[in-house]
């Protein structure tokens, strides 16, 4: 059975070889595969050479060794290798045992023809072509020329794409930067805008403190200079001011001090008619009052929560006796510090 390989396999293989290296090489292999071929399928009773491999590689590249390993299982068995139709190597391979049959020749071959028959006349028998089986190939060095500068020119092409995409990544990268910095510097601005304004309210507002502050110390100029001078200012504020606050500090330190000391306790108040008697017809009865106190004092009295007046030398007074039946009457007395006592006598109205 004659079985042809693919040329674009040939031509890959080819290429990753020559590719990867910048001399001529004889590194690509390409596996011939396994064939079996049994009895049924082989009959020499003609003794004719049958076709088993037809290479022919592609344009420029070249075969250059053949390999082949044969198990023969029955008979025996010869293989034929032509070289552009010139026989270039036979071999035979015997009943039950496993042969090869290689060929080389480095300057290669453009059409390798592989073919086998059975060593005996009218035999019949079957034989297994190994996956150990390849052939290798080459390529011409001005073909390799070419191939070589075409992968430098890709590998170029590949660089400067690389580095274009990176200078592009790099200007996305920077434009996003400036962005970012034009942001900041925008609200950075307003801020500033803000704060400059906040100054200026400030500035204001400091400034019309100051002028009130001027104003409420400003005089006629008696004093040190004129009135719009430093040091007549100061001058009015030490002859004028400062005596004021002085004599203003002493009234409250003489106030806290007679506080301090004054009496704290209220006078004893009794209360009593001149008659003794709890009981009138009229509208008003006369009444002593007794007042007794730690200090003597001035007292002054009132009747009922009413008026205060002053507790005549004698202590009578007149108490109201307004209606019918009991009527009770309060007298307050209230000694010099504000010192209050109290008591209350009930007169009957007849």
């Amino acid at each position: 059975m004659f079985k042809k390989r693919n040329k674009l396999l040939l031509i890959c293989l080819l290429l990753i070889s020559i590719l990867s290296c910048n001399t001529p090489v004889y590194a690509a292999y390409v596996p011939l595969g396994n064939i079996g071929l049994s009895s049924s399928e082989i009959n020499n009773a003609d003794g004719l050479e049958r076709p088993l491999y037809d290479l022919v590689p592609a344009t420029g590249v070249y075969i250059s060794s053949v390999f082949l390993t044969v198990t023969c299982t029955s008979w025996n068995v010869k293989i034929f290798i032509y070289d552009n139709g010139t026989l270039v190597k036979e071999g035979s391979v015997f009943s039950g045992t496993t042969g090869t049959i290689a060929w080389t020749n480095q300057s290669g071959s453009s059409h390798i023809y592989v073919t086998y028959k059975h060593a005996s006349s009218g035999a019949v028998g079957s034989f297994q072509v190994q996956p150990s089986s390849y052939y290798t190939i080459s390529v011409d060095i001005a073909e390799q020329g070419a191939l070589i500068e075409a992968r430098n020119a890709a590998n170029t092409a590949a660089t400067n794409a690389t580095s274009a995409m990176n200078a592009a990544n790099a200007a996305i990268i920077a434009a996003s930067n400036a962005q970012t910095a034009a942001n900041t510097a925008a609200s950075n601005a307003s801020t500033a805008a803000t704060n400059a304004a906040n100054a200026n309210t400030n500035a204001g507002t400091a400034a019309s403190r100051a002028q009130t502050t001027i104003n409420q110390t400003m005089y006629n100029g008696a004093y040190g200079g004129s009135s719009e001078n430093v040091a007549d200012i100061a001058g009015y504020m030490k002859n004028q001011q400062l005596p004021g606050i002085s004599t203003q500090i002493d009234n409250l330190n003489t106030t806290i001090n007679n506080f301090t000391g004054a009496d704290k306790t209220a006078p004893t108040v009794k209360v009593k008619t001149l008659s003794g008697a709890l009981a009138t017809s009229g509208n008003s009865v006369q009444a002593i009052v007794t007042i007794t106190d730690s200090n003597d004092s001035t007292f002054t009295y009132s009747i009922n929560g009413g008026s205060y007046f002053s507790v005549p030398g004698n202590k009578i007074i007149s108490l109201p006796v307004s209606t019918f039946g009991p009527n009770a009457i309060t007298v307050n007395v209230k000694d010099a510090v504000g010192n209050i006592g109290s008591d209350t006598i009930i007169i009957r109205k007849l």
